[in-house]
């Protein structure tokens, strides 16, 4: 996959996490968490971009597993730094309910669907 296609489809999958957003602040047991929800989109994105550009170093490897050992790689660090995201900004801003999860969840299916789709198709190289 192309730079300029990934870049594509990440404003595509971009604009469905900002539509959901816009949908969560005008609910008001979403909107005080708004913030955090514009946090969370940015962090994905920057999350993405970083795991195109090491994904299309490694799908030209000639080691066939090393792609699989990246696979693995991604899926640990993007679990240990969502929980680190999630848990300081609990302990940070200490929101009044838990319902400040549900946004969080909401963008992070939609950048793991992005992820599937990308690095899948880095795969097939």
């Amino acid at each position: 996959m192309s730079f300029p296609t990934f870049f594509l489809r990440l404003l595509i999958y971009t604009s469905i996490a900002v539509i959901f957003h816009l949908l969560f602040s005008a609910s008001d047991l979403f909107s005080p968490y708004s913030r955090f929800s514009i946090l969370i989109i940015l962090f994905f994105i920057i999350l993405c971009k970083m795991f195109y550009f090491i994904g299309s170093i490694v799908a030209r490897s000639k080691n066939i597993y090393l792609f699989n050992n990246l696979i693995s790689l991604i899926v640990l660090t993007k679990m240990i730094l969502c929980s680190l995201l999630v848990f300081i900004y609990f302990k940070k801003a200490q929101p009044p309910d838990k319902y400040f999860v549900v946004p969080f969840f909401t963008y992070y299916i939609i950048y793991t669907v992005f992820e599937l789709d990308f690095m899948s198709r880095l795969a097939r190289k």
